[in-house]
């Protein structure tokens, strides 16, 4: 039979990954955005150049709120998780106390 084992560090270390994920995920995304964000590359002397300009910008704008939403999420999540394993250590240190009482 096994025992179950809460080791509440890991929470912190993968609440720290999620936080490290999301950030690296707004760094490379920013970064990213910033270099095809030109849109006079697709033209500006006729129509179908403004056109693609426009489809272009809506394109950019989608993906930047997709990323943006994502690294939020991920930031979020690890946040949280951290907050579980700062929860798991104080009731394990509220157990300890209550068994330490029933002995003393």
């Amino acid at each position: 039979m096994s025992q179950i084992v809460f080791d509440t560090g890991a929470y912190d270390r993968a609440g720290r990954a999620l936080v490290d994920a999301g950030t690296g995920l707004r760094t490379e995304a920013e970064a990213f955005l910033g270099s095809v964000s030109d849109l006079s590359a697709l033209g500006t002397n006729d129509l179908l150049g403004g056109v693609c300009q426009a489809v272009y910008a809506v394109a950019l704008e989608a993906v930047t709120e997709s990323a943006s939403s994502a690294a939020d999420s991920y930031e979020g999540f690890g946040e949280k998780l951290a907050a579980a394993g700062e929860v798991y250590r104080e009731l394990e240190s509220q157990q300890a106390a209550a068994g330490t009482g029933m002995v003393a």
